[in-house]
């Protein structure tokens, strides 16, 4: 091919030309969310159960020290986790894992909701743990579905503006 073929050349640009970065490809991509909402849904119920462990093991005594930073740390940067993977599911595969990572986080949480029971002896416990404790604890490990439902209900209320009204006006 000579150099004035070359200008004369009609074929789209490769496809590396077009995009902006390396994309993965859409098999490994949803492989690779479903990996990061079981490792962020392990990481939020490690962090509650350690915060639920050191709080409350024998009894409720909540101390504010080092050990408590940890676990807030871990429950803060997975439901960063999960807020950016809710973002970046979209096809099926990666949403079907999510949804039962969502479901098992939920499960847990409604573990913590059953008061304690007041026992005496080597291990008891003289009162039970305070309700807003429990419930914090439930709501924690809840926040996944919540973020893991924005976008379908996102999608739905905007097929049912489009539904409503499906040409806007054009303000000029």
């Amino acid at each position: 091919m000579s150099s004035s073929d070359r200008s004369t050349d009609t074929r789209p640009p490769s496809r590396d030309k077009r995009s902006k970065g390396r994309r993965l490809h859409p098999a490994l991509r949803s492989i690779a969310l479903c990996i990061g909402w079981i490792v962020t849904g392990g990481a939020l119920g490690y962090g509650v159960l350690f915060l639920w462990i050191d709080w409350n093991l024998f009894d409720f005594n909540p101390k504010f020290d080092a050990t408590y930073a940890g676990p807030i740390a871990a429950i803060l940067i997975a439901l960063a986790g999960c807020a950016g993977l809710a973002l970046a599911s979209k096809d099926w595969g990666s949403r079907i894992v999510s949804l039962l990572v969502c479901l098992l986080l939920i499960a847990l949480g409604a573990n913590f909701l059953p008061p304690d029971h007041v026992t005496h002896g080597f291990l008891g416990r003289s009162t039970p743990t305070p309700f807003w404790f429990r419930s914090s604890l439930a709501m924690t490990l809840c926040l996944p579905f919540g973020l893991w439902l924005r976008w379908p209900l996102h999608f739905w209320l905007l097929s049912i503006r489009e539904r409503r009204m499906p040409h806007p006006p054009v303000i000029t």
